[in-house]
């Protein structure tokens, strides 16, 4: 007997042995047209062949677990991808918070009575039932709790399965259900370990920190001035990520914050005010560390790379 079929037979003899169910109300339609993908973004830049691979196992109707910092662009490229081949995508963006709610569903009132809401899990298989494919994608993963952690074992394995509100939500074999995971390294705050039976349920990747090429590539450096800011920059960013390896500050510039850097020197640069590049380096960088002892390491490391005191 297959895991799916000894699961089915479970909620069977729950209900032989009347055994109480929670929520006997109306379930929620679902507006199948909020999960169509959307545009949105710039394209994710590939840096060796991690989005084919990620494409590929999309396609499959695989599951794949990413760790990498923040702003590498995971979740970017999970809806490029999507849009491309026009693949639903089901989201949540996982927390500490995160509860059986969330991911099973919960009864809900309104002026017209009870209902029950389905979570991300029921949604996502009756998503699939629907278009005969789609993308559960669970953004940082590891911030939640190990118990809600393994509440998604049953859709994350070979059940493709749940019970909500005393339903049986179960995926044909003719859908493709790809569950796609995102994490921070361990050195984050606010993570969790991830449990044993939630890594064996996923293949992946860990995506490095880009060096300073690979940055020169996924930023937009356009009317930004190549040795005197660009690669000072990009020396600077290595350093901070350096700091932050060795515990001296708990943040480290992303692809996302060079962007915004780019951005507000082209801001300044055609604007009245002066010095584009001091305002760039504050409004971009140094508004990040809201520590002052990290804040002085890193007002140190500009003054030695820029030759500007901020």
């Amino acid at each position: 007997m297959t895991d799916k079929q000894e699961f089915i037979e479970s909620i069977k003899t729950n209900e032989k042995t009347n055994t109480p169910r929670v929520y006997k109300v109306p379930t929620a339609e679902i507006d199948f047209d909020n999960y169509l993908p959307r545009k949105w973004g710039v394209d994710y830049v590939q840096l060796t062949d991690e989005a084919d691979e990620l494409e590929h196992v999309i396609l499959k109707g695989g599951n794949y677990l990413i760790e990498g910092d923040k702003g590498l662009g995971k979740t970017q490229l999970v809806h490029n991808i999507c849009v491309k081949h026009n693949i639903p995508i089901i989201s949540l963006n996982c927390s500490e918070g995160t509860r059986i709610g969330d991911l099973i569903g919960r009864p809900q009132i309104n002026e017209f009575g009870s209902y029950f809401q389905l979570g991300v899990l029921p949604t996502a298989i009756e998503v699939v039932r629907k278009f005969k494919r789609g993308v559960l994608y669970l953004d940082e993963f590891n911030a939640m709790t190990h118990e809600m952690q393994k509440a998604t074992n049953p859709v994350t394995d070979d059940r493709k399965a749940i019970v909500a509100n005393g339903k049986l939500y179960s995926l044909p074999e003719d859908c493709r259900l790809s569950v796609i995971a995102t994490m921070n390294p361990s050195t984050y705050a606010g993570v969790n370990t991830l449990t044993e039976d939630a890594q064996s349920r996923f293949i992946g990747a860990i995506w490095e920190y880009p060096n300073s090429d690979n940055l020169k590539r996924i930023v937009s450096w356009d009317g930004v001035p190549q040795e005197t800011v660009v690669e000072p920059m990009l020396t600077l960013t290595q350093n901070i990520h350096n700091l932050r390896i060795n515990s001296d500050v708990d943040y480290s510039l992303s692809p996302r914050d060079l962007v915004q850097f780019a951005d507000c020197y082209r801001m300044w640069s055609q604007s009245e005010l002066n010095k584009p590049l001091e305002r760039s380096i504050k409004n971009a960088v140094l508004s990040k560390f809201s520590e002052p002892a990290q804040r002085e390491l890193v007002k140190k490391q500009i003054n030695e790379i820029f030759g500007v005191t901020m």
